[in-house]
């Protein structure tokens, strides 16, 4: 669980000493299984959102890269984080190259293994 640090300090310099706990926050570390379920999640969306993507309903592209872009990196996946990263901005911008940043973003997904 959490971590603890005692520390004695002196209260407003009153010569009072006061005890404070530090919590450590807790470190999140997947375990095999879940990466394994992570990516497994990842690739089966692709498919779909590739359609979606290519007929033009961005909503459902960005529910789900807005979701990878802060999750990615926690599961062990830079490359794909990044990569739904640069599509939701690509998205949010109206840049019309975002069918092609969603197949960088497809790439990296299928190019992932744990």
């Amino acid at each position: 669980m959490f971590g603890t640090k005692w520390e004695s300090m002196n209260a407003n310099n009153h010569n009072r000493d006061s005890t404070r706990i530090i919590l450590d926050p807790p470190t999140f570390s997947p375990s095999q299984e879940m990466r394994t379920n992570y990516l497994a999640s990842r690739k089966a969306e692709v498919e779909d959102l590739l359609d979606h993507a290519r007929n033009g309903e961005w909503k459902p592209v960005m529910a789900l890269a807005n979701h990878v872009r802060g999750t990615g990196a926690m599961f062990g996946f830079e490359n794909i984080g990044l990569a739904a990263e640069n599509l939701v901005k690509a998205v949010q911008n109206g840049d019309a190259k975002s069918l092609e940043f969603m197949e960088k973003y497809a790439e990296a997904v299928n190019a992932s293994y744990v």
